[in-house]
């Protein structure tokens, strides 16, 4: 009920956009199951819905991740972030931050799924 209402979890251009596509910078082509986001400085990242922290630590590829789950199988990760400000187990909210980006980096992360299957974020978001 949810599909095009939800907030961005970051404001900043997609850089990588979701599905299969060629790097913007190299040229080789690639699948993203998720989207990029450039971003300038480091901004608060924000839950697009509440749920519940089901993972929260550094994980190889995408610096520190984060993995809410928020019921009926959907989960949200965000990642690339310079720091996480929540840990498993807690309950998050609508809006609440629960990230910074890294500005040096200039990139932040999105997915959304449902259970194992990657959906495109722009069909979820406003």
């Amino acid at each position: 009920g949810q599909k095009g209402r939800l907030s961005w979890p970051v404001n900043g251009r997609v850089r990588i956009p979701f599905g299969n596509s060629r790097h913007p910078e190299l040229g080789t082509p690639y699948q993203s199951h998720g989207i990029e986001i450039e971003v300038s400085g480091d901004l608060p990242v924000k839950s697009v819905w509440s749920g519940k922290v089901v993972f929260a630590n550094a994980f190889k590829g995408y610096n520190n991740l984060l993995i809410i789950d928020h019921g009926d199988g959907y989960y949200t990760l965000y990642a690339q972030t310079a720091a996480l400000s929540c840990k498993v187990g807690d309950k998050i909210n609508r809006g609440e931050i629960v990230a910074q980006t890294d500005g040096n980096a200039g990139r932040f992360y999105f997915e959304i799924r449902k259970g194992g299957t990657p959906l495109d974020p722009k069909n979820w978001l406003e």
